[in-house]
């Protein structure tokens, strides 16, 4: 059962989505494994690329061009070659949606939530994950760091979607899988449910005391009840 195990009543259930409903990590490592054997670059441990996972484009760009190539010609370059691989190749080919998740979405909008995915992710690339994963018409509200100026942890892009939603602030659950999804939903004033299959280990979502923890999809719906 979840790290206080109390109820969380909320009306709208705002989802993290890489690492939270999708597994992308065999996809984000392949592709970066890839791009960095066609430049013949150095390839960083895969606990490195891994943690890049959340992150914005350009974060990721920054984090990952070496220094002797990162000039901003080269990095836009990437920027652009990487998100048009992702977005053709890797995410159709290798991103899966985790088990249980469509059934957990499913079940949640029968309860009557609203439900929203609140990404740093890209207006691009988001809908392709929802249709992919079959469960497009069972969420009401898309936003990404397209949408706003500041990504999580900056709790900016969780203000937006809440306000989107038309929801008080006691009344929004924000689940993620990382400590950025924690913080921005800690600054934003959300109560936050972390979920162990994601991309951080245990013990740094541990670090997290304001945020639940779940292990399962079934756990997760066992937390949350409807407000009336």
């Amino acid at each position: 059962m979840a790290k206080g195990s109390r109820r969380l009543y909320a009306k709208a259930i705002m989802f993290d989505i890489d690492g939270t409903l999708f597994d992308s990590r065999d996809a984000f490592y392949f592709m970066i494994r890839d791009v960095f054997a066609q430049r013949e670059w150095a390839l960083p441990d895969r606990g490195d690329v891994l943690k890049l996972i959340g992150r914005t484009n350009d974060y990721i760009a920054d984090a990952l061009v070496p220094p002797e190539s990162k000039y901003p010609d080269a990095v836009r370059e990437w920027s652009t070659t990487v998100e048009k691989l992702w977005i053709d190749e890797y995410l159709p080919k290798y991103v899966r949606m985790y088990p249980k998740a469509l059934e957990a979405l499913t079940e949640l909008d029968r309860r009557g939530f609203k439900l929203a995915v609140v990404t740093n992710g890209s207006s691009r690339e988001i809908p392709l994950y929802l249709e992919q994963g079959g469960v497009t018409k069972l969420v009401d509200l898309v936003v990404t760091a397209d949408d706003v100026g500041r990504p999580k942890p900056d709790p900016e892009i969780l203000d937006f979607a809440r306000a989107k939603l038309s929801v008080e602030k006691k009344d929004c659950v924000y689940v993620g899988d990382t400590w950025m999804d924690a913080k921005a939903a800690e600054r934003a004033g959300l109560r936050c449910v972390l979920v162990t299959w994601g991309i951080d280990s245990r013990a740094d979502l541990e670090a997290q005391t304001h945020a639940a923890l779940v292990s399962s999809f079934d756990e997760l719906l066992d937390l949350l009840a409807l407000a009336g």
